[in-house]
């Protein structure tokens, strides 16, 4: 932590537009995994936040899905 403030890779939750941004997809996308159940969130108070290792979890799970080029 520097200046007070957590790089995101210290931080543990993240809003849909931050996660959004993240992936390169739209805010949109990411309420559509949410509601799907593909992105598990949490809401406090009137916003919903997104734990980091669920980012961690569906990257990994794209990467494991990923289909090689030429194949």
């Amino acid at each position: 932590m520097k200046d007070g403030k957590r790089s995101d890779t210290d931080r543990r939750f993240f809003g849909p537009q931050e996660v959004a941004d993240q992936l390169g997809t739209s805010r949109g996308f990411v309420y559509s995994l949410m509601e799907a159940g593909d992105l598990q969130s949490l809401k406090l108070g009137g916003r919903r936040i997104i734990p980091a290792s669920e980012i961690e979890r569906l990257v990994a799970l794209a990467e494991a899905v990923e289909v090689p080029q030429g194949a």
